[in-house]
């Protein structure tokens, strides 16, 4: 049997026959899964260059977000689309060249503009997680407390970030 990993770009057509509902399904899914992707990236990368003993551990946090996403997809039966996640890491790889461009001392600045773009992410995710919950009476796969759990997690690295990113911006954006 084919895994929904395994199926190629081209085999996405196939679900042209699908009901409107499922395919919106499926773009809405794989869109996230791709910055999914860019986000576990961003994150193992910010969790080694910003000393910050709370980002410690968030990575991991993230990964298994991934890992969870990738699980709900293929309990749904959604395919997913290698060319978006393939987009997903170029997103990434881009924002990493973006942030080496500034001028020498700026690493700061790095920092802070990193973490304003995991945030971003962490953000889309738990809304990603919020809209999953809606979609339970309709999916008998969707787990409720699992989805509330993943929402809550959110919340939580979304804090997590925040405060260090006030401090990154303390440090970087203050005169004197």
């Amino acid at each position: 049997m084919t895994r929904p990993s395994d199926v190629s770009v081209g085999t996405l057509v196939a679900t042209s026959g699908l009901p409107r509902h499922r395919r919106e399904l499926a773009t809405y899914l794989n869109d996230h899964l791709a910055g999914a992707e860019a986000g576990r990236r961003l994150a193992a990368r910010l969790a080694r260059t910003v000393p910050e003993p709370e980002l410690m551990g968030i990575d991991a946090e993230i990964d298994r977000d991934h890992a969870t996403l990738q699980r709900v997809m293929g309990d749904l039966g959604v395919i997913r689309s290698r060319l978006k996640q393939v987009a997903g890491v170029a997103a990434e790889i881009a924002s990493r060249i973006k942030l080496r461009l500034g001028p020498a001392g700026a690493h700061d600045v790095e920092q802070l503009l990193g973490l304003e773009a995991m945030a971003v992410g962490v953000a889309g995710k738990l809304r990603l997680w919020r809209s999953l919950e809606l979609l339970v009476p309709s999916y008998e796969r969707l787990d409720a407390q699992e989805l509330h759990a993943l929402a809550k997690r959110a919340e939580a690295q979304l804090d997590t970030i925040e405060q260090v990113r006030l401090r990154v911006a303390r440090r970087c954006l203050a005169a004197g």
